[in-house]
Parts: C-alpha cells; sequence; structure tokens
C-alpha cells in the first residue's frame, strides 16, 4: 500500500505520513488523526485545515 507524506497548514504546518490506498484517502486519514489522537495536542477544527501538499514516499 503506498504511504504518503501530507503537509496540512493551519496556524502552523503539520506534517504527518500515513498509508492509504489513494491520496483522497490519505488526506482524509490525515486530518482524522488530528482528531482521534488528543496526545498530540492538536486542535480539532478540521475544517478550518487545508490540505497543502502530498508528496508519495514509497
Amino acid at each position: 500500500m503506498p504511504k504518503y507524506h501530507i503537509t496540512i497548514e493551519e496556524k502552523v504546518t503539520y506534517e504527518v505520513e500515513v498509508v492509504a490506498l489513494h491520496v483522497d484517502a490519505a488526506e482524509d486519514a490525515a486530518e482524522q488523526a488530528f482528531v482521534n489522537d488528543p496526545d498530540l495536542n492538536f486542535p480539532t477544527t478540521v475544517h478550518t485545515r487545508r490540505v497543502s501538499n502530498v508528496e508519495m514516499i514509497e
């Protein structure tokens, strides 16, 4: 399965790596990671985020 490097910009830029079947699923998974993992201490207002860069790394 491909792995994607996703850049999400809000007031600061966050970068995460996700594994997904296609790029749309990768973007969704990256944004969902901010909501699902409170230990990351990211804001949960996903609608304010924009995926600014997607790069396949594997």
